[in-house]
């Protein structure tokens, strides 16, 4: 989002409710988070992992030539930082996915961590190295490959349940509750982008309502648009009450400069800058 939308109360209020209105109704509520689940590990699946096997390999293959990194400097940038936002992704999955789950689920997915990111570097970087990234990728394919399974066994079988025991029902809260436009706005389901690269960065362009926001560090609270939850002081809030409580504070302060005559002395000190 740019930075200049951050200061517009629209902003806020339009994710607000598009994000309410799609993950908090009394339909997709029961399957939110298993939808989450499935949605960010075939991301990861389809699009993210082919992408950094992608730039392993061609980082792999100037190793073979030259025994030196020059024009895939960037791609080892792209790994190291990419790594380090799957180390806290698969952290917060776990914290708040698998530690829900039976205790047979937890030991079907082992959780997939890469120890000593900070030891991947250009000036002392591999072919070692490379195939610990490699195998770390295979182990992590792994990982979403049954974390896709789990989770969509589980949604799978919420609706068998709901249809075979109560069908009216389920049929009555998705005809009121479920609204295939907003849904087809919040996944992006038009997007032809799916994966971009942005200063080293890999970003996920489809199902931002199912993307976990990483922050960089613990007072960032920037989001990608219609993220389904807020950081901030190293906590997760639910998009819909971060951002009415952004607006409150938005409102607070448009109040305090108009009741002290803010915009004006602006105006009145950039006349007096010409007149100079």
């Amino acid at each position: 989002v740019p930075f200049i939308a951050e200061l517009m109360v629209t902003k806020w209020g339009y994710e607000a409710l598009m994000v309410h209105q799609f993950k908090d109704n009394k339909y997709t509520e029961k399957f939110y988070q298993l939808e989450m689940m499935s949605s960010i590990a075939d991301f990861k699946k389809v699009y993210y992992l082919p992408e950094m096997r992608e730039r392993l390999s061609r980082i792999d293959k100037e190793l073979k030539n030259i025994n030196q990194l020059e024009a895939t400097k960037d791609d080892l940038k792209l790994l190291i930082n990419e790594i380090k936002k799957e180390n806290k992704l698969i952290k917060l999955i776990e914290t708040n996915f698998l530690s829900q789950s039976d205790e047979e689920s937890k030991d079907l997915i082992t959780p997939v961590y890469f120890n000593d990111v900070d030891d991947l570097s250009s000036g002392n970087f591999t072919t070692g190295k490379a195939r610990r990234i490699y195998e770390y990728l295979k182990n992590l394919e792994t990982f979403y490959s049954n974390l896709f399974q789990l989770a969509d066994k589980k949604r799978q079988n919420m609706i068998t349940y709901y249809k075979e025991n109560k069908p009216e029902l389920y049929q009555e809260y998705y005809n009121r509750y479920y609204n295939e436009g907003i849904a087809d706005i919040l996944k992006k389901v038009y997007e032809k982008n799916k994966i971009l690269e942005y200063k080293n960065h890999l970003i996920q362009h489809i199902d931002p309502i199912y993307e976990f926001p990483i922050p960089s560090n613990a007072l960032s609270f920037r989001t990608h648009f219609f993220a389904p939850f807020k950081h901030f002081l190293n906590r997760y809030f639910d998009t819909y009450w971060f951002n009415v409580i952004v607006i409150w504070i938005l409102t607070c302060l448009l109040y305090i400069f108009l009741y002290f005559d803010v915009f004006k002395k602006l105006l009145n000190l950039g006349e007096s800058f010409k007149r100079n």
